[in-house]
């Protein structure tokens, strides 16, 4: 069942469990940036395990179809980016969308539920992300699109949690701020053209439970 309060906000409940998947006014400042190797407040992970930000001239030829939200049912003109996570025990979640400098947030809280995979589209510009997923660490590589395509990133039904998620845009800014088992929050960290974020854990067993994401 989804209750859909306005177009850019949407209540996503699976049974009798409440999960996050809203928007809210307030933003992130636009200060930090992530230095595209470390999630914030963790110990630092082998350079070597990570892959460098996208080189921008492969973007192009590294473009991963998947539906094109521009023309989808409910979508306003001033959609800037939508998600929808893959939850342990609930599955896909729904795509919710916000506009630009909104804070779209997927995932749960207070359940102890794993994140396990993350759909992504971000309008007006062309983007990439990845996944640290249990067991494997960082997939196949980044997987880019267009503008208002979506990519997929992390597993489904192999019961694995995604520890980290990495987020990068070819123009403006993205930030991220992820929920991690005994963690919570992390705080809110920022990337633009030249650098990827991470956020989450590396090499700690920790689940990422829920995704904040804003663009400007």
């Amino acid at each position: 069942m989804r209750v859909a309060k306005s177009p850019l906000t949407r209540l996503a409940i699976a049974g009798a469990i409440t999960i996050a998947l809203t928007v809210s006014a307030v933003s992130p400042a636009v200060a930090g940036t992530g230095d595209g190797r470390t999630a914030p407040g963790t110990a630092a992970a082998d350079p070597a395990t990570l892959p460098a930000s996208p080189d921008r001239a492969k973007v192009a030829t590294d473009r991963v179809s998947g539906p094109n939200l521009r023309s989808g049912p409910g979508i306003a003109a001033t959609v800037d980016v939508c998600a929808n996570a893959h939850v342990e025990n609930i599955g896909w979640m729904g795509m919710a969308c916000v506009g630009a400098v909104d804070t779209l947030i997927v995932g749960t809280t207070g359940l102890g539920l794993r994140m396990e995979a993350l759909q992504l589209s971000v309008g007006g510009t062309e983007f990439c992300a990845e996944a640290y997923v249990q067991n494997i660490g960082t997939l196949e590589g980044w997987k880019c699109a267009a503008s208002f395509d979506t990519v997929t990133v992390g597993t489904t039904a192999q019961g694995l949690r995604m520890e980290a998620i990495g987020l990068w845009v070819l123009t403006g800014t993205i930030c991220a701020n992820a929920h991690v088992e005994n963690i919570g929050w992390q705080g809110w960290v920022c990337s633009s053209r030249d650098t990827n974020v991470w956020v989450g854990t590396f090499g700690q067993g920790l689940r990422l439970e829920a995704l904040k994401i804003a663009v400007a």
